[in-house]
C-alpha cells in the first residue's frame, strides 16, 4: 500500500499544498498531523505502526518527517530495516531509484560529520585570530610553587591549599611525586 504523510508547517498551515502534491502518487491513505508540536508526531507514529514490508511512505519534503537530519536518518534507517520504500516528492528522492536513497543517506551522514568538523575548525581558527587559545588554561607556575611550599610547611590541609592556590588535588600530588623522584 501507499501511505502519505502530511504535517502542518508555517508555509502550509493545513497541509493542503502537501496533500495536493501527494494526490498524483495515488496514496491509499494519507495521515495528517495537524495541531501537534514538532517533537510529538502521533499521526506519524500511528502511520509507522501500520507499515508493512513492501509498503511505500510518501511525503512532500524531507523536513515534514523531521526537522533535523538525524531524525530523517533515524526514520529512513527504520524504513530500510522494515523493507518499506520511501519517496520525498519535492526533494525528488526515492528509495526506488537507480541510486538507493539509503546510499544518499549514508553520504548525508558523512556530509553532516564533515560540515560539523569544518565549523569547529573554523571557529577555533577565528578564536586564535582574536588571541584566544583553545584547551585548558595553563596553571600559573607561581601557584604550583606556592602550593608545594604550603604542603611542605605542614601547616595547611590539602583543601586549604587547593582553595588558596586553585591548583587541583591531582596536580598537587602529581607535582609532589615528580619532585620527589
Amino acid at each position: 500500500m501507499k501511505y502519505g504523510y502530511v504535517r502542518e508547517t508555517v508555509n502550509d498551515p493545513k497541509g493542503e499544498l502537501q496533500q495536493t502534491n501527494l494526490t498524483s502518487y495515488c496514496c491509499d491513505t494519507v495521515y495528517k498531523e495537524i495541531g501537534s508540536n514538532s517533537n510529538e508526531k502521533p499521526e506519524l507514529n500511528n502511520l509507522l505502526s501500520v507499515l508493512s514490508p513492501g509498503d511505500t511512505l510518501i511525503v512532500y519534503r524531507l523536513d515534514i518527517i523531521s526537522e533535523d537530519i538525524r531524525g530523517v536518518i533515524h526514520l529512513l534507517e527504520g524504513l530500510r530495516k522494515s523493507n518499506v520504500e520511501f519517496i520525498s516528492v519535492y526533494d525528488d528522492i526515492s528509495s526506488l531509484g537507480e541510486y538507493s536513497l539509503y546510499t544518499i543517506v549514508d553520504a548525508l551522514i558523512l556530509l553532516e560529520k564533515n560540515t560539523r568538523s569544518e565549523k569547529i575548525k573554523l571557529g577555533m581558527k577565528k578564536s586564535r585570530a582574536r588571541g584566544r587559545k583553545g584547551g585548558r588554561p595553563k596553571l600559573d607556575l607561581n601557584n604550583i610553587d606556592k602550593a608545594l611550599r604550603m604542603y611542605d610547611s605542614r601547616e595547611y590541609s590539602i583543601d586549604e591549599i587547593i582553595k588558596e592556590t586553585k591548583v587541583s588535588q591531582a596536580t598537587l600530588y602529581r607535582r609532589i611525586k615528580e619532585r620527589d623522584q
